[in-house]
Parts: C-alpha cells; structure tokens; sequence
C-alpha cells in the first residue's frame, strides 16, 4: 500500500516491526550505540564547518538505547 494513501498506517507498521526487533535483541547494542556516537559526531562537525551549529547548548547525546554526556 502507498504511503501517501494511508500515510500514518505505514509509520504504525514499521514501528512495530522495529520495536519487534528490538525486544527480540536482534541488534548488538554496543555496536549501535557506537555508530550512532560516531554519526553524531561526525554530523556536527560537518555542521559547525559549514557555520552551523544543529543544537546550541547540547550537553547530552542520545544513541541507540542510552544517553551519553557530549564532553
């Protein structure tokens, strides 16, 4: 079914398809709690190096299933 027909029956569905997937710990959490700190980092330094800064004050992240202090 296209998403634009039934637009919010498709975010539903992958929301629990995604929550399945957690609960049944299909991904390696370290893993993606470290590529998730990785794309972070590398996301606002690409942003600062453009002249922009995506969240002023951050003093946290948050990854896959845990929150991280910036510094």
């Amino acid at each position: 079914m296209a998403e634009g027909v039934h637009p919010g029956r498709q975010r539903r569905g992958t929301q629990k398809c995604w929550s399945l997937l957690v609960r049944l710990k299909v991904f390696n959490t370290e893993q993606m709690n470290q590529a998730v700190f990785a794309f972070r980092r590398y996301e606002d330094a690409s942003l600062r190096y453009t002249g922009l800064e995506s969240h002023q004050g951050l003093a946290h992240y948050g990854l896959y299933d845990t929150v991280v202090a910036k510094d």
